[in-house]
């Protein structure tokens, strides 16, 4: 059994070996039999790019991923983490980022991450850095089940019905008071 000092050395290892090709926007060349345990801030690319993960990842409590967002393409417009085993998230925050003042229209759609399986959740999504105009609103609904989010427009007010009854007796009623104002006194 690995003490737990080895086990700290074990993914402080992997997250050198991670960190490095992530911050010159590289895919990172895994084995299909390891496991990458990330307990820090994982950012794809170097503004924005993609990441490429042939074994397995654990997104711990602790971790970040933090994507940028600048455009609608995949890997030069936006950051996308792909694993090809399995992911795991076990409670890390995700980070939205707009960069260079875009603007994302309404409908916008953004694959940013893909998975052989996914487990967990994200504890927290965090959305201070992907502000959006008055009207626009992020949807996650997809994230853990495609791995998308998207802009969506808010629903305009919806009107309430008014019975035609409604709108005589109320005819009827300012057509009265008119009546009554000319009526000299």
């Amino acid at each position: 059994m690995m003490s737990a000092v080895r086990r700290r050395a074990r993914r402080a290892v992997l997250l050198r070996q991670l960190c490095v090709p992530m911050c010159l926007g590289l895919a990172l060349p895994a084995s299909g039999a390891g496991t990458t345990v990330i307990d820090g801030v994982l950012s794809p690319g170097n503004s924005p790019g993609c990441v490429l993960n042939q074994g397995n990842v654990v997104l711990n409590a602790t971790a970040t991923l933090t994507i940028e967002i600048a455009d609608v393409a995949p890997c030069t417009g936006y950051d996308r983490v792909t694993v090809q085993q399995s992911l795991t998230i076990n409670g890390a925050t995700l980070r939205l980022v707009l960069l260079d003042a875009y603007r994302p229209p309404p409908g916008a759609s953004f694959d940013i991450l893909d998975w052989g399986s996914i487990e967990g959740d994200f504890g927290r999504i965090d959305l201070d850095g992907a502000g959006l105009p008055d009207g626009l609103a992020w949807d996650t609904s997809r994230l853990l089940v495609d791995g998308t989010v998207a802009v969506t427009g808010l629903p305009a007010p919806t009107p309430v019905p008014v019975p035609g009854w409604a709108l005589a007796a109320l005819a009827a009623v300012l057509t009265g008071a008119a009546h009554v104002r000319r009526r000299p006194v």
